[in-house]
């Protein structure tokens, strides 16, 4: 297979998301005593925020997500920060992430495209595609 920036900016993305819908790790034997204090629904309207519950990912998916993040080890630490942060907050963009390196946003960019040019060549066993 031949991986491209674009691919390997996209499984990114998805490992992120996979990321992000992985269930709660909570050590077993904490909890708490007190009983589940249940609110009729004009009692419970606005004491918490709402919440919904998110569809667990696939084993697919998270078998994705740890052979994405093993690419981050072809890329040196600056490079590997910009392409994580850019793949949890794809809208948000490198600026925040380039104030906290320290750099412009032009060299942020550059960076992080050729950290995907990095990782895409020695996927595909190239070294400049």
């Amino acid at each position: 297979m031949i991986f491209t920036p674009d691919y390997v900016a996209k499984r990114f993305q998805e490992a992120a998301y996979t990321l992000r819908r992985m269930p709660a790790h909570r050590p077993k034997g904490y909890s708490v005593a007190w009983p589940t204090i249940v609110y009729t629904t004009i009692e419970a309207y606005g004491w918490e925020p709402a919440t919904f519950k998110v569809s667990r990912p696939s084993g697919a998916a998270i078998d994705r997500l740890d052979e994405t993040l093993d690419w981050l080890w072809i890329v040196d630490d600056d490079r590997k920060a910009l392409i994580w942060h850019k793949a949890v907050a794809p809208k948000k963009g490198l600026a925040w992430i380039s104030q906290k390196l320290g750099i412009s946003r032009r060299t942020a960019y550059r960076w992080w495209r050729d950290g995907l040019v990095e990782i895409a060549g020695d996927l595909t066993g190239k070294k400049n595609i």
